[in-house]
This record gives C-alpha cells, sequence and structure tokens, in this order.
C-alpha cells in the first residue's frame, strides 16, 4: 500500500493482480491473497493486523475486504 492510497484502491490493486496471475494459470490461494494484502498495508492500519493476526481463524480474503472498507 502506497502512503497516500486509500484502502478501496489497494484492493483493487490485490484483486487486479490476483486476476492476472490466474490468466496466466497461477492461482493465487485465498490464505495467500490474504497474506498478501496484510503485508502490504501501510503503519496506520498495524493495530488493525495485529488484532486480525490474534484470531484462531484466519480471515477469508472476502471478510478482509469488507473489514478493510469499512475502515476507510
Amino acid at each position: 500500500m502506497e502512503g497516500n492510497e486509500t484502502v478501496v484502491s489497494f484492493i483493487a490493486r490485490i484483486k487486479d493482480l490476483k486476476k492476472k496471475l490466474v490468466d496466466i494459470v497461477d492461482i493465487v490461494g485465498d490464505t495467500d491473497l490474504v497474506t498478501i494484502t496484510m503485508n502490504g498495508v501501510t503503519g496506520d492500519y498495524q493495530m488493525f493486523i495485529i488484532g486480525i493476526n490474534v484470531r484462531e481463524k484466519i480471515l477469508k480474503f472476502e471478510e478482509l475486504k469488507r473489514i478493510l472498507m469499512q475502515e476507510k
């Protein structure tokens, strides 16, 4: 995530990247997509990421996207 980038723009880039990878037959698993997204957000979201990481159940990408979009 770039310093001045919105969460909406960041999520759109992640989804676009996933589509491009699928197009070249490199299927990105949901867990990998969540990891990529969480590693890519800025330091402003550090406490949020810590909260997500302590959950027992790993989030699906769609759940993470929905939560991040509420944070904007």
